[in-house]
């Protein structure tokens, strides 16, 4: 199973992550962000003071913590937006 181990950098829009591959690749996050625009929050991340607060899940996912608000109710609640650890190897560019 593909995890993402450990996030090397954080940069306006871009995580650099090491795989338990022993890979280490480049995730392209404003594609998805564009991608996801019909996300209420989703506009959240392009703050960079926001953006750099990525963490691994526990899965090995690539997540940001209480972005989306959620779409099925007015209580104000926030979901967590989160890139699959395979998704983000699949689309990751290999760092040298």
């Amino acid at each position: 199973m593909i995890r993402i181990d450990k996030i090397i950098e954080i940069a306006p829009y871009y995580v650099d992550c090491l795989f338990n591959t022993g890979e280490l690749k480049r995730i392209e996050v404003l594609p998805l962000l564009l991608n996801h625009q019909d996300l209420d929050g989703i506009d959240r991340l392009k703050d960079h003071s926001i953006f750099e607060k990525a963490l691994i899940g526990e899965m090995g996912e690539l997540k940001w913590e209480k972005i989306i608000l959620s779409p099925k109710d007015d209580s104000g609640k926030r979901w967590d937006y989160d890139i699959s650890p395979e998704y983000a190897y699949e689309i990751g560019n290999i760092l040298v």
